[in-house]
């Protein structure tokens, strides 16, 4: 699940590789990330790994990400028809350590009542609200399908994160579950990204997982060996 092909100091590269990628997203036109989240979405409508999973974690959109609250209640929109469908968001337990888990939202109106912006402006449940949510690592909810944000992407599945670690130790977490027998499998993993972000090569350290897929405004990406577990 983790990419061995480039290991290697590529610290230096990520740097750069985020720098660029900054400087291009700033530039982008005025309505750009908005039309590109909406292809974006289309594009996931016709993905049966989405629209048939039961439990889905998704990433709160900030800064020039694909957005993604119209996506969440989209889904949560969906749960009285569909009474097994869960949606889990991030939630980060540790900034030092650079630990999250993923939170159960239980509806639409919990969603728009209970989730306030973080000192990133990142939406987050309100804090009297977090020990009575289902917690993915605390417990052994199998997630079906992650839509993971990141800073950049290419067509091997490699992706360029922040570089705070945040979900490469959530999925390793995720992993050491998979090996003990507590859950089954690997949740789908699917990058989410604008067009811009879909580069020739990113950079990789033997830490770094793998994407099963990549969803741009232009289309899925498949990697190669994308799913063979």
């Amino acid at each position: 699940f983790s990419c061995f092909r480039m290991v290697g100091p590529t610290t230096a590269l990520k740097q750069a590789l985020r720098a660029n990628m900054k400087s291009i997203l700033q530039s982008l036109p005025s309505g750009a990330v908005q039309q590109q989240s909406a292809a974006v979405h289309r594009c996931l409508c016709t993905c049966p790994w989405y629209t048939e999973a039961k439990s889905v974690g998704v990433y709160i959109s900030f800064a020039e990400e694909v957005e993604t609250v119209e996506l969440i209640e989209s889904i949560l929109g969906r749960k009285p028809e569909v009474a097994d469908l869960q949606l889990f968001i991030p939630h980060i337990t540790s900034v030092k350590e650079s630990r999250m888990s993923f939170l159960e939202v239980d509806s639409l109106e919990d969603f728009r009542a209970n989730f306030i912006p973080n000192r990133w402006g990142i939406l987050e449940p309100r804090s009297d609200t977090v020990a009575a949510r289902r917690d993915v690592v605390a417990s052994d909810v199998l997630l079906d399908v992650i839509l993971v944000p990141g800073v950049a992407f290419d067509r091997a599945g490699r992706r360029c994160g922040r570089g705070k670690g945040f979900y490469d130790r959530f999925l390793t977490s995720l992993q050491q579950k998979v090996d003990t027998g507590a859950i089954a499998k690997m949740p789908v993993l699917a990058g989410i990204c604008l067009q811009e972000q879909l580069v020739e090569e990113v950079p990789c350290d033997e830490y770094d997982f793998l994407m099963d897929f990549v969803v741009c405004p232009d289309g899925l990406v498949t990697p190669p060996g994308g799913l063979e577990r």
